[in-house]
């Protein structure tokens, strides 16, 4: 098939293709078979370029020669979305009509609360800038000033970048080849970070339904998901440990608008871990456990409707009811003061604390905790030096 500079030349529009060229029979008898000959195109000298092939019997080969008919048609359709200046595949179709393809295949593939961020990003940032343009009119400097006039956190950003590189992905489109991932951004740890404070802090809470979730984050340093999934029958108050099994989630449901609660695994494989706790614990678990009268299948921490623990609701009321105490954090501020007063004040290693936060490397608790971690440079250097003072 020849293509002169940007011209496509393999047409069966051709006037002398539709009959197969200076009247030919495009089937004709050779020696015990029937030849099919179809016009394909033509060579870069003009001369007709056919697609033969051999078939046993006369009627197959009309068969066949229709076949091919149609599947070089199909071919000359496929190239005219193929712009040969660059080598780029052209897509006429709106960046909103493949979003929201993109967007019902990931439904299949990621958790419900994840897919609905992915949608209302979508919705909010990306396409009112790109939804009504065709994809292949999108250009890397479209995207670049998109992520410059967007001042998300580098977090967020990772989301819009993954999303727009599975969009343009699926229309083969490798615009986003070149577009750096966002960083994240350097965590700033905002918690309370003396133990004496914290333990004030949560004891404040006593007499409210957010007290048990408040005093577990503080001692055990669990996700808020992972302690809202939180059964009795993952609390050993004999021997003293807590196993985390489970994350739970909420979501409305698309037809009702109803919101419904899910679990899922927990977020890593060392996620899924044993936590121990103190006689101390032991007591506050006890107490509670006896005064819900709960069996061993039921939720550790309810809410006031006997439901288990909403991310948002629970987030809200810790954040507005710890402002009337002066500080200025949310409930993963608990996780951060856990691990930050084991590096800090007790001097726990960072093998230690990552495994109790479920963190799938030391380098996520290193990363994440750098500002924290003991600087003990200047320590090293003493005791460095004093190998030599004596030689």
């Amino acid at each position: 098939m020849s293509v002169l500079g940007n011209t496509i030349t393999a047409s069966i529009a051709d006037p002398v293709n539709t009959t197969g060229g200076n009247n030919e029979m495009p089937v004709r008898k050779y020696k015990d078979k029937y030849e099919i000959a179809v016009p394909a195109g033509r060579y870069d000298s003009g001369r007709i370029k056919y697609k033969r092939e051999l078939a046993d019997t006369e009627e197959e080969a009309y068969s066949r020669e229709k076949e091919l008919l149609v599947e070089i048609q199909n071919l000359q359709q496929e190239l005219k979305k193929v712009d040969f200046s660059n080598g780029k595949k052209r897509c006429s179709k709106q960046f909103k009509e493949v979003a929201g393809k993109w967007l019902m295949i990931k439904k299949r593939d990621i958790a419900p609360r994840t897919w609905e961020r992915y949608d209302g990003i979508l919705k909010d940032h990306i396409l009112p800038i790109f939804g009504k343009k065709q994809m292949s009119d999108i250009t890397e400097d479209e995207i670049r000033d998109y992520f410059i006039m967007h001042k998300n956190s580098g977090t967020t950003l990772q989301q819009h970048h993954t999303i727009m590189r599975g969009i343009f992905g699926l229309e083969d489109i490798d615009v986003m080849r070149k577009i750096k991932r966002p960083r994240k951004n350097e965590p700033e740890i905002d918690c309370i970070k003396d133990p004496v404070e914290l333990a004030k802090f949560v004891t404040s809470f006593k007499n409210s339904i957010l007290y048990l979730p408040v005093y577990i984050a503080a001692v055990t340093g669990m996700r808020l998901s992972e302690i809202a999934g939180l059964r009795w029958e993952d609390v050993n108050l004999e021997k003293g440990y807590i196993t985390v099994n489970r994350s739970l989630h909420w979501s409305k449901d698309e037809k009702t608008g109803e919101r419904k609660w899910y679990v899922k695994s927990p977020k890593n494989k060392r996620s899924k871990r044993t936590i121990t706790i103190s006689k101390h614990d032991i007591v506050v678990l006890k107490e509670f456990k006896q005064k819900n009268n709960a069996s061993n299948k039921d939720f550790v921490c309810i809410d006031s409707n006997k439901n288990p623990l909403a991310k948002d609701s629970v987030s809200g009321n810790f954040k507005a009811r710890a402002k009337t105490r002066g500080y200025d954090i949310c409930f993963h501020s608990l996780r951060h003061s856990h691990a930050t007063i084991l590096i800090q004040h007790f001097k726990k290693s960072i093998g230690a604390v990552s495994k109790r936060l479920g963190h799938a490397k030391e380098t996520t608790t290193i990363s994440i905790y750098t500002s924290v971690l003991p600087n003990e440079d200047g320590d090293i250097a003493i005791t460095m030096g004093e190998i030599f003072v004596n030689v």
